[in-house]
């Protein structure tokens, strides 16, 4: 995996319809993107947002806001519109300063991810692809963990 890069991108402009983000130096074309939502508590903790997936090849598995990359979308729009569809991502995030930042993540497997850093945890709202939600760390993730979740969080994890 190569390092992650950082976007200074405005949240007004994340979804915006022929808007072309360069996110990772990669000849891997991304099939699917999500989010995955980190905060920091006050004794600076970092927990992430999980959700349990529902339905589908991962049923019961543990992973983060995404999934496919539709015809005319970046990576960046495909994670956006699939948070928005599974969390209900614009009503927590879109334009609030909690929001403190926003990056782009090695590619793993096809899978793009962004990370999206926000000061203090919230309740999602889920749609019917997922049935439970945890804000959790790393030391006390779930069982089973999607392997692309799992394999960004061992590399978010890792001693540089």
């Amino acid at each position: 995996m190569k390092p992650a890069v950082t976007l200074h991108v405005p949240v007004s402009q994340w979804w915006r319809p022929g808007r072309r983000y360069r996110t990772v130096d990669s000849e891997e074309v991304p099939r699917a993107a999500g989010v995955l939502i980190s905060s920091l508590d006050a004794n600076l903790r970092q927990s992430f947002l999980l959700l349990r997936r529902a339905r589908g090849d991962f049923h019961g598995h543990w992973a983060f806001p995404g999934g496919g990359i539709e015809q005319e979308e970046t990576p960046l729009m495909g994670a956006w519109r699939e948070a928005c569809e599974e969390i209900d991502a614009a009503r927590f995030l879109k334009g609030r300063s909690s929001l403190a930042y926003w990056e782009a993540l090695p590619i793993s497997d096809g899978f793009q991810c962004y990370r999206a850093g926000v000061f203090g945890e919230f309740d999602p709202t889920l749609n019917e692809e997922h049935d439970d939600f945890i804000w959790t760390t790393y030391d006390q993730l779930p069982e089973p963990m999607h392997p692309n979740a799992k394999a960004i969080l061992d590399y978010l994890h890792k001693p540089y």
